[in-house]
């Protein structure tokens, strides 16, 4: 075959958009706390401070991906904690799935000893940077879960976040802080 021109046009064509974006005048210095919350992408930037030896905490509830789920995380002055058992385990619905054991107490620990590191870094941080995964919500018994915990699928009503409950839950986080 003869590809001929337009395979010279394909070769030659640029595969990116070029632009310039300015350094911003704000900077993240070795002097700031930074806290990352949310998605795996927070994980991800985590390692890439912990390489530069910047002060940072990650995900203390662990990897979150919604935003109800990451509000509501940062509020932790609730006393409020929500236990399910399935098969043998026990696992927090307001947490990732490192919060799930075979003994409920040690369970009850790990989720108090992450409210208070998270209490903490609130508290020391200058910077906070949250990444949402997605819009899309499970519930469970009419409240939005943090990780499904790989219970029966039936349990839960699946549904996407509007962007005016996104900005209601957001807003006095983002004035408070």
């Amino acid at each position: 075959r003869n590809y001929g021109k337009r395979a010279t046009t394909l070769t030659n064509m640029d595969r990116q958009t070029a632009g310039h974006i300015s350094p911003s005048a704000w900077k993240i210095s070795y002097q700031d706390h930074i806290l990352l919350l949310g998605s795996c992408f927070s994980d991800s930037m985590a390692e890439k401070m912990a390489a530069c030896y910047l002060p940072h905490t990650t995900n203390p509830y662990g990897t979150l991906y919604n935003p109800l789920s990451i509000a509501q995380a940062m509020d932790t002055q609730t006393d409020e904690e929500w236990i399910v058992s399935d098969k043998g385990l026990y696992h927090s619905l307001l947490r990732h799935g490192s919060f799930s054991g075979t003994d409920e107490r040690e369970v009850r620990r790990a989720v108090a000893e992450s409210r208070k590191k998270m209490a903490e870094a609130i508290e020391k941080a200058t910077v906070i940077i949250i990444t949402f995964g997605t819009a899309w919500v499970y519930e469970y018994e009419g409240r939005v879960v943090a990780n499904c915990h790989k219970l029966p699928a039936s349990a839960f009503t699946r549904r996407r976040l509007t962007v005016s409950e996104i900005v209601a839950i957001w807003k006095p986080i983002l004035e408070r802080y």
